[in-house]
């Protein structure tokens, strides 16, 4: 491999084998670059720059930036869907008073890091982590961090919140169980962004954490799939106002219990609806988030038609003191078979279900009880039959 150093920047590209890898310790200059350029990136060892950009890219060639915080792929490399062009098992920190940019991008291939990311602010604001390709994945164990004692930063992986932006989609993301995301808050401010998000299938199964502290709000949390979600991980977005919680299908059933299933293709969907574990919506009531589940009609995916289904042994319960909001959007029909209860504290219900032609004629079926405690119960649109409610 061929090294260019400058005073603070780095570039290492290949020298002909198709592989950079880096399996011992790189350090640049404070706010500098380390740049890793190759068709397979590897990085088992350690890499730092305080405050500064560290990048591997996936192509054949690259542009770069007069300031080297942005790195463009110019020419793709050839890879195919299940190549793991861009893997991450070491340490990649940047660190700083304000935390810096890493990002991962993986171009055709896969893009995957099973190590630590790092871009806390230990003065300012967390940095920026962003891993992109055509699979993206944290894998068991991993951990990805763009906290900040004076607010959270941001973590997108596989997209940026409900796909736009410009940032490139994956066409399937995944979290591990023991994969965690951090965004908060560390000393005084609002918690950050962390998206979750692909074009197909998205299966979401770590912890996320997007808190504020001191007088500071909770930060914004995006776990969708264009077209298919597995939701089975958990949020938290606590602050002074409560941060929020966006799921974004097109088809989806909420289902009980926790996830204990072992998953030996984590990028593949088992089933054509996806599925949300009633516990950790829950859990993040509880902790006053307001959770959005919203199904669209898929436009460009390939399922799509807007269900929103409840299973009648999947009740939700909050448990906790406070004020928590839960909105149901159906863009077809809501269909409600358990119950939604406020046992502690108020819970804001709002319903909604379109229809096909988007004028408010879809369908909200309550088949049990709706009790809130003393917050509101709000039909947006839709045709409501059946069940009862308590407010």
């Amino acid at each position: 491999h061929t090294a260019y150093r400058r005073q603070r920047q780095m570039c290492i590209r290949d020298s002909g084998s198709g592989v950079v890898r880096n399996d011992g310790t790189l350090v640049a200059a404070p706010d500098g670059a380390i740049l890793l350029v190759a068709d397979k990136v590897i990085n088992t060892g350690t890499m730092q720059v305080r405050g500064g950009t560290i990048g591997m890219v996936s192509a054949d060639q690259l542009q770069v930036s007069g300031d080297w915080k942005t790195a463009v792929a110019g020419s793709l490399a050839m890879a195919d869907v299940s190549d793991v062009t861009i893997d991450n098992l070491g340490r990649i920190d940047v660190s700083g008073l304000q935390g810096g940019q890493i990002s991962l991008k993986g171009g055709n291939g896969t893009t995957q890091s099973g190590g630590e990311l790092l871009a806390a602010g230990e003065q300012g604001r967390g940095g920026s982590i962003h891993l992109s390709g055509m699979r993206v994945g944290l894998l068991r164990g991993s951990l990805t961090d763009a906290s900040g004692a004076s607010g959270g930063g941001d973590v997108l992986v596989g997209g940026d919140w409900q796909g736009g932006g410009s940032m490139e989609h994956a066409s399937a993301t995944y979290m591990d169980a023991d994969a965690v995301i951090r965004v908060n808050a560390t000393a005084q401010g609002d918690g950050g962004k962390a998206v979750l998000w692909s074009d197909g299938y998205t299966n979401f199964r770590g912890q996320i954490q997007a808190n504020g502290a001191g007088a500071g709000n909770g930060g914004q949390v995006e776990t969708s799939g264009k077209d298919i979600l597995d939701a089975l991980g958990s949020v938290t977005a606590r602050g002074v106002q409560a941060g929020n919680w966006l799921l974004d299908p097109s088809n989806v059933t909420i289902v009980s219990g926790p996830d204990t299933g072992t998953v030996t293709y984590p990028y593949n969907p088992t089933a054509a609806t996806g599925m949300i574990s009633n516990g950790e919506i829950n859990a993040a009531l509880d902790n006053n988030t307001v959770v959005t589940i919203s199904t669209t009609l898929g436009v460009g995916g390939t399922v799509g038609v807007g269900h929103l289904i409840q299973n009648d042994d999947a009740d939700i319960v909050k448990s906790t003191p406070g004020e928590a909001t839960l909105r149901l959007i159906a863009d077809l029909d809501l269909v409600l078979n358990g119950n939604i209860t406020a046992n502690n504290g108020k819970l804001n219900v709002w319903l909604s279900a379109s229809g096909a032609a988007d004028n408010g004629s879809g369908a909200i079926l309550v088949n049990k009880d709706i009790s809130t405690n003393g917050g509101t119960l709000d039909f947006r649109s839709g045709v409501y039959t059946g069940g009862t409610s308590d407010q």
